[in-house]
């Protein structure tokens, strides 16, 4: 009998918790919340966005890629959507660089749902900080 009481009080256990998919957002959970944003406050950082949100960033994306004038710098930074507005952040060479890549975003977003941190760094600049 006692050799079956260890089983018995995890079967029980079992029972009455409740599965990580079925925590209720109150209980601390930080995958799912109602913004949408991780605990840093950054929304659309770690939580995938609505099907709207992955498109228009994919949209931004192949364009910035598919230009051939701009540094990989500018191709590489992060490029985040959420509820149809849009977050550049990273650095690019040269202020035309900057615009170039703002003014593909608000292209595809329209203008109002861009907001551009981009930061203009030399490339010596970029270089050294990465490091």
């Amino acid at each position: 009998m006692k050799s079956l009481l260890p089983f018995l009080c995890a079967a029980l256990v079992g029972i009455y918790l409740p599965s990580p998919g079925q925590l209720p957002v109150s209980a601390g959970n930080p995958a799912r919340t109602d913004s949408g944003s991780n605990q840093r406050g950054d929304p659309g950082e770690r939580s995938p966005g609505s099907r709207d949100d992955v498109a228009l960033t994919r949209q931004i994306r192949q364009a910035v890629v598919r230009d051939d004038s701009l540094s990989r710098n500018a191709k590489t930074i992060q490029i985040i959507a959420r509820h149809g507005k849009v977050r550049l952040r990273g650095a690019v060479e040269t202020q035309p660089e900057k615009d170039n890549v703002t003014g593909k975003a608000v292209r595809i977003a329209g203008q109002g749902n861009v907001e551009a941190q981009l930061e203009v760094r030399t490339g010596q600049e970029i270089s050294t900080k990465s490091r």
